[in-house]
C-alpha cells in the first residue's frame, strides 16, 4: 500500500477519464513523482476526495499539475482536491490549473471541504510543507439549497483547505505559493444549524480546530477556546477574486463567537496558533477584490490576510486589495459584516495577535 519508487513523468500527461480515485494509494517516505501532467475528468463521487496522484504523500512531490477539470452536481458530502488528499511529505512548485464547479442542492446538512492543490496539509500526526505551489483554476461552489441545511466544516483554499496538525517542531509551511484562480462560495437562504462556520482563503480555508458537541464530536463551528497549530505562511500572494455569500444567521458584534461566522481571508480564512509558537504570515501579499455578504444576515468577517487570528504574527504583508459587497446573483444580500486591511477578528482570548 505504500509506494517508495521513483516516477519522472519527464513532462508527459496521463489522461484519466472517469478518475475517481488516486493512481497511488501512498507515496512512501522515499518515493519521489515529478515532472508529471494529469489531464482528462472525473467521475461520481468516489473516495479519496478524487485526488488524481495520491491519497497521501510522506515523499517528495515536484513539478506535478492537475489539468482535470471537475463538474458536479451532488446532494452528499463533498471533499476535493486535485493532486493528494493528504500532503505530509514535500510538495514542490505542484500547481492545479482545472476549474472546480461544484452544485449543492443540498437537503440536508452536509460536510464540504475543498483544496486546489491538496485537501489536507496533515495526517497521522505529521505536517506537510508546500513550496512554490500555485492555483490558477476557479472554484466555484454554489448550494442552491432545497431544504434547510448547512456546510458543516466549511473549509475552502486555493492550495489546502485545511491544517489540522502542528507545533513548535512539527508544522506546516507554506512558501512561495500563490493563487489566481477566483474562488466563490455563494449560498441560498436556507440554513439549519445555528452553529455553522465557515472559512475560505486564498492559500488555506481553516487553521484552527472544531469544538465538539455534548457527545464528544466533532462539531461544525470553530472554536477559539484554547491554542490550535503552528503554521508559517512566507512570501505567498492572492491575486483573485474572493466572493462569498453565507446563509449563516448571526451579525458581527462584540460578544460572536465562532459560531454562525463566516472567515474569509486573502491568505487564510481563520488562524489560530499556539501561545509560544504563534501561527507566522511574513511577507504575504493579496491584491485579488473581496466580495463578501450573507443571504439573510450581515455574518461575513473579510480581512485582506486573514478573517480571524489568535495567537498570531504578521510580518511585513501587505493588501491593496478592494472590500465589496458579493455579486451573487441568487439572493438580495446584505454586509460585508466587518473588513479590515490585513486581519478583522482579533480573538482577544489568544494575544497577543501582533500586526
Amino acid at each position: 500500500e505504500i509506494w517508495n519508487g521513483e516516477l519522472d513523468g519527464n513532462g508527459y500527461s496521463i489522461t484519466r477519464n472517469l478518475c475517481s480515485r488516486p493512481l497511488i494509494k501512498a507515496i512512501g517516505e522515499t518515493g519521489k513523482v515529478s515532472n508529471l501532467i494529469f489531464e482528462g475528468g472525473h467521475a461520481e463521487v468516489a473516495e479519496a476526495s478524487f485526488a488524481a496522484l495520491a491519497q497521501t504523500n510522506f515523499g517528495t512531490v515536484s513539478s506535478c499539475e492537475n489539468r482535470m477539470p471537475m463538474d458536479i452536481v451532488t446532494d452528499a458530502d463533498f471533499s476535493f482536491a486535485s493532486l493528494l488528499e493528504s500532503n505530509v511529505g514535500t510538495m514542490e512548485n505542484c500547481s492545479n490549473s482545472a476549474p472546480v464547479h461544484i452544485s449543492l442542492p443540498c437537503s440536508a446538512n452536509r460536510f464540504c471541504q475543498v483544496g486546489g492543490v491538496a485537501l489536507y496539509a496533515s495526517a497521522e500526526g505529521k505536517c506537510g510543507s508546500f513550496t512554490g505551489c500555485s492555483n490558477s483554476g476557479e472554484i466555484l461552489i454554489e448550494k442552491n439549497a432545497v431544504a434547510s441545511s448547512d456546510l458543516q466544516k466549511g473549509a475552502v483554499g486555493g492550495i489546502v483547505s485545511s491544517v489540522e496538525d502542528g507545533d513548535a517542531d512539527n508544522f506546516t509551511v507554506f512558501r512561495e505559493c500563490s493563487n489566481s484562480g477566483r474562488i466563490q462560495l455563494w449560498e441560498n437562504t436556507w440554513y439549519n444549524t445555528p452553529n455553522g462556520a465557515y472559512a475560505i482563503g486564498g492559500i488555506a480555508g481553516r487553521i484552527s480546530g472544531l469544538a465538539r458537541d455534548n457527545n464528544g464530536n466533532k462539531s461544525w463551528y470553530v472554536s477559539f477556546d484554547k491554542a490550535w497549530h503552528h503554521v508559517e505562511f512566507v512570501d505567498c500572494v492572492n491575486s483573485a477574486v474572493i466572493d462569498v455569500c453565507c446563509s449563516n444567521t448571526s451579525t458581527v458584534g462584540k460578544s460572536m463567537s465562532g459560531a454562525r461566522q463566516c472567515y474569509i481571508g486573502g491568505i487564510a480564512g481563520v488562524a489560530v496558533g499556539l501561545a509560544e509558537s504563534p501561527a507566522l504570515f511574513s511577507g504575504c501579499t493579496n491584491t485579488g477584490q473581496m466580495n463578501t455578504g450573507g443571504s439573510t444576515k450581515a455574518c461575513t468577517i473579510s480581512g485582506g490576510i486573514a478573517g480571524g487570528a489568535g495567537y498570531a504574527t504578521f510580518s511585513d504583508c501587505s493588501c491593496s486589495a478592494g472590500f465589496a459587497l458579493t455579486e451573487t446573483t441568487g439572493v438580495t444580500a446584505v454586509g460585508p459584516g466587518a473588513v479590515a486591511g490585513i486581519a478583522t477578528h482579533i480573538f482577544t482570548k489568544l494575544l497577543p495577535v501582533v500586526l
